[in-house]
């Protein structure tokens, strides 16, 4: 199996999670091509933190604080995404 950890003993996926989780935030906030990008951003962010808590806690390593979040960045990401959606799509009566 291969080397799961850097130098400093957390998981690769947990810095892989933090890093991905703050690019879909940067991106839920441009409008159309941006919202694709987030929700994939987000998506791989939630599912890489997720591996990365597991890893962390199973092997009793540093890292659970940024896999967790990556992980919530990533979930934030995507609510921001779909919030401005629904937003766009909502049309005040009156």
């Amino acid at each position: 199996m291969a080397d799961e950890t850097e130098s400093h003993g957390r998981p690769r996926q947990a810095d892989a999670a933090l890093v991905l989780g703050i690019g879909g935030i940067a991106a839920s906030v441009v409008p159309i091509v941006g919202d694709v990008v987030a929700i994939l951003l987000g998506v791989t962010a939630f599912v890489t933190g997720c591996v990365g808590l597991r890893i962390s806690e199973r092997q009793v390593r540093p890292g659970i604080a940024p896999a967790l979040t990556g992980t919530l960045l990533g979930v934030l990401a995507i609510a921001v995404v779909l919030f401005g959606l629904i937003a766009m799509t909502v049309r005040p009566t009156g």
